[in-house]
């Protein structure tokens, strides 16, 4: 059974003077007749006049913490990793119009030194791995070239990055570069050129056993280079 409260314009007159839990306790204290009040009939009858609460009783702005905008970062295309390092961060981030903090990530992640460690800009990808041959540190290419060379041997066995990198000890993001850094050499003009898709998709297996064939034997003459 609900408390039926009498409201005189004395008490209306309180209300939204403080906050409801202390309204209560004054209407409790200076009337008699507000023996059964209680801070949620103040709040009731406060809204039931349109009356604004006090202090936390205030309502809240609608937007008043507007929510941070979740920041969505678009799929690099080979298009795009061709231009990573070919010039400064500010220059690179004009011309593909993404921030450098993302061209930064993606140049840490595909191994690409920045422009001023280089010396010499990159022309595309294609030339990435001649452009190797002429840099001092040519071992660390070959273990690179090998490590991709593993992945595509389980990619054509149809195994999936999740399943190679758990077996190697690697994520599975290391595991996918690897891979398409190997595709990047073996697609090159003096390999199997246009037998591997620009996009890298749906590359027969038998493709990507003799790609890997293919970068064996650029890795072997690289180190005989070396050797001389």
């Amino acid at each position: 059974m609900g408390v039926k409260i009498n409201w005189t314009p004395e008490m209306d007159a309180l209300l939204g003077q403080d906050e409801d839990r202390a309204i209560a306790d004054r209407l409790y204290r200076e009337y008699p007749a507000m023996r059964w009040i209680s801070t949620k009939l103040v709040q009731e009858r406060r809204k039931a006049l349109g009356i604004e609460g006090c202090g936390r009783n205030r309502s809240k702005p609608t937007g008043s913490k507007p929510r941070k905008p979740t920041v969505v970062t678009p799929p690099w295309t080979p298009e795009e990793d061709a231009i990573l390092g070919t010039g400064s961060l500010e220059k690179v981030s004009v011309r593909l119009s993404r921030p450098t903090s993302q061209i930064q990530k993606r140049m840490k992640e595909l191994g690409i030194a920045h422009f001023a460690q280089r010396g010499t800009p990159r022309s595309s990808v294609k030339l990435q791995a001649e452009e190797a041959q002429k840099e001092r540190n040519k071992v660390r290419l070959i273990q690179r070239m090998r490590k991709g060379a593993v992945i595509a041997e389980g990619v054509a066995s149809g195994y999936t990055y999740t399943a190679l990198a758990k077996e190697l000890g690697i994520s599975p993001t290391a595991a996918r570069n690897q891979f398409l850094m190997f595709l990047r050499v073996a697609m090159l003009p003096s390999m199997l050129g246009e037998e591997i898709p620009r996009d890298f998709k749906n590359i027969p297996s038998h493709v990507l056993k003799k790609a890997v064939c293919c970068v064996e034997n650029y890795c072997i003459n690289l180190e005989k280079a070396e050797e001389e």
